[in-house]
């Protein structure tokens, strides 16, 4: 299996074989999260936002939206529900959520 993987730029892509475990970002368009959200703040670009939520050990998935760089960190202190009424549809907002997966 191939990983593509891009800089903050996002103008530079790299693909490589890998045989290891990695985490998978999945997003889903038009979707905010609205349960848990922990932190709020402006970021340079959507990368960082990731970046820092990968890094964090209370970041469990985040919200971004574009068009102010904005970045919201959510914990999630309970099960989720990715189509419960902890969302709600939000055509400016994006909500990422990672999974740990094994590629081989």
């Amino acid at each position: 299996m191939y990983i593509v993987t891009l800089d903050v730029s996002e103008k530079h892509f790299t693909r490589k074989y890998v045989n290891s475990a990695a985490w998978i970002w999945k997003r889903k368009s038009g979707r905010k999260m609205v349960r848990d959200v922990s932190s709020t703040f402006q970021v340079s670009h959507r990368v960082q936002c990731l970046a820092n939520c990968t890094v964090s050990p209370t970041c469990d998935s985040y919200n971004y939206r574009a068009s102010d760089k904005t970045c919201q960190f959510v914990t999630h202190d309970t099960p989720l529900i990715a189509n419960s009424a902890d969302m709600v549809d939000d055509i400016a907002w994006s909500w990422w959520r990672s999974s740990f997966t094994v590629v081989v």
